[in-house]
């Protein structure tokens, strides 16, 4: 009879000790994704909502494009991040309504930061003269102020004929 109170009581012991440990686990929401802005290491469970440094370039801004000569200048544009195809912190960065063709573009983001990777095509810089092109380099960064809304910075053309860079400045806003 000794020993079966005594098995009984280890018994309700290790029982006990055995609901306490698995209870105090609990279950935290989150970002399972460490490169997401809100990644939470705490986390155990997927919350599906992981924010990437990209998602707050995503969309349409509009504003000006002021370049030097021989680009145009002070040109109302569009500019559309979409995601790039790669990874979380790459966009596709296109440009509309713009005198001058620029193509799709690739770039990094980095917090409030795009930097646009060097792509070469050639242009025709003259529309009356699309035949005669001109070999061109874009590259450039530009920031997302605080707000999330306006976007500053430039784009860099080299043109390769004469190696001359020419610079243009942005300023947007998101729409």
């Amino acid at each position: 009879m000794k020993q079966f109170f005594k098995f009984t009581f280890y018994s309700i012991v290790l029982f006990s000790m055995m609901t306490l440990t698995s209870s105090c686990k609990k279950d935290i929401e989150g970002c399972l994704d460490a490169e997401a802005e809100n990644y939470n290491p705490d986390a155990n469970v997927d919350s599906g909502i992981c924010v990437f440094a990209r998602d707050k370039f995503l969309g349409t801004f509009v504003g000006d494009l002021t370049c030097q000569a021989p680009l145009p200048n002070a040109e109302a544009f569009t500019i559309t991040f979409s995601e790039g195809l790669t990874n979380n912190a790459e966009v596709e960065v296109s440009f509309q309504n713009t005198a001058t063709p620029i193509p799709v573009l690739i770039g990094r983001v980095d917090g409030d930061k795009i930097i646009i990777d060097p792509t070469s095509t050639s242009v025709a810089l003259d529309p009356n003269l699309p035949n005669l092109k001109t070999d061109l380099t874009f590259s450039g960064e530009a920031t997302l102020s605080p707000n999330g809304i306006d976007l500053s910075g430039e784009l860099r053309v080299l043109i390769n004929i004469f190696g001359q860079t020419l610079t243009c400045e942005i300023n947007a806003s998101k729409q």
